[in-house]
């Protein structure tokens, strides 16, 4: 019956109307990332220059359809501040099963959570959101043991999984090393400033949630967003913006490519350098066996008539052959890589049988890793 209704009203309307507008035209309804017909969001033509825009569960004439900010405030799925004190904001994206959620605080507490009740009803359960795990790599590395700083045997650490982001600029031989891919999870962000309410969420969150999308870090109540992303909860994808605080190394220059459909950026390495941030330094020749050290294996790229020999490390190690330890599991804890600092790089070190097992991970691009508050809000 709601829909008939919407209907009739809308006809009535394209019928009086002299403002012309089209779904083809200057996107009338701004449909786009996140806002997209296979997440209820659309845009219906009328007959007389007017346009019907449509999201879950309602319509707008001549204007967009949003969950959060409908023409009339009282259909607004989580209220509004006048009628809902304890309405932070209101949060839509198709991530939230519900299509939204209600950033509300909790009475009589300093916290805040996230409920799909537009009474902020914090008891009301949140179905479990969809948290994309691509922002964070690692590159793992079994040590049972604190090895000395000589030459090493290869077979004393394994690399268990390597997914940077940014495709390397040069050619690789794949026979070099064993490499395989492995995307964990996004770890919990939450801010730590104890003047900020802590977020926290109903049935299918964990207590350190955040409102916070695309690999955005919640930090004293606003998200901190990644290269190429904006907007209150990093909804809004920017690819324009995707070189934002992406430093390459060794005077590399960060472009923006799209070589497999969508945008990314990619360090552009000068002569002899190579890497995801133009980190390794080669020379010219071939591998042997003396090249690299450590148990760094031994890669070369040819360019033309030039031919580079780069030897890639270990972790925690650096120099052109690997000859520098610059870090060693000392306990189980989370460390700053010094080495790749700006890029967003830091280490992870965990327990595992008798010894300790070390891990490179990755914050979003653009972000760096606190070591205060040992996450990516630094």
């Amino acid at each position: 019956m709601n829909s008939l209704i919407n209907i009739l009203v809308f006809t009535v309307f394209l019928c009086s109307s002299g403002q012309a507008l089209d779904c083809n035209t200057g996107n009338p309804c701004e449909l786009g990332d996140p806002f997209q017909p296979q997440y209820g969001y659309g845009c219906i033509d009328g007959i007389s220059g007017s346009v019907m825009c449509t999201c879950p569960g309602g319509a707008e004439i001549n204007r967009r359809c949003r969950l959060c900010d409908r023409s009339n405030p009282a259909n607004n799925v989580c209220g509004n501040s006048i009628s809902n004190p304890n309405l932070i904001i209101c949060l839509e994206h198709h991530e939230h099963i519900t299509g939204y959620a209600c950033l509300c605080r909790i009475p009589g507490t300093s916290g805040a959570a996230l409920t799909a009740n537009r009474d902020c009803d914090v008891t009301v359960t949140l179905p479990t959101p969809t948290i994309p795990s691509s922002s964070v790599s690692s590159v793992v590395s079994t040590v049972p043991s604190i090895p000395s700083m000589s030459s090493t045997n290869p077979s004393a650490s394994s690399v268990s999984s390597a997914s940077p982001s940014f495709p390397s600029m040069s050619s690789t031989n794949p026979s070099a090393s064993s490499v395989s891919s492995a995307s964990p999870p996004i770890p919990s962000l939450s801010s730590t400033n104890p003047s900020v309410p802590s977020v926290t969420a109903t049935s299918g969150f964990s207590t350190t949630a955040s409102p916070c999308i695309n690999g955005g870090v919640f930090v004293s109540g606003v998200c901190k967003c990644p290269s190429g992303y904006n907007g209150t909860i990093c909804e809004q994808n920017q690819p324009t913006d995707l070189c934002r605080n992406i430093f390459c190394k060794n005077n590399g220059v960060c472009a923006i490519r799209n070589p497999n459909g969508p945008y990314v950026a990619v360090c552009l390495c000068r002569a002899y350098f190579s890497g995801e941030y133009c980190e390794i330094q080669g020379t010219s020749g071939v591998c042997s066996s003396s090249s690299c050290m450590n148990g760094a294996a031994c890669r070369e790229v040819v360019i033309g008539a030039t031919r580079t020999a780069y030897c890639d490390c270990l972790l925690g190690y650096r120099g052109i052959k690997c000859e520098n330890r610059y870090f060693t599991c000392t306990r189980a804890d989370k460390f700053p890589d010094e080495e790749l600092h700006e890029q967003g790089k830091y280490f992870e070190c965990t327990n595992l049988g008798g010894g300790l097992r070390l891990e490179r991970r990755s914050c979003p691009k653009g972000l760096r890793f606190n070591a205060v508050t040992k996450d990516c809000s630094g």
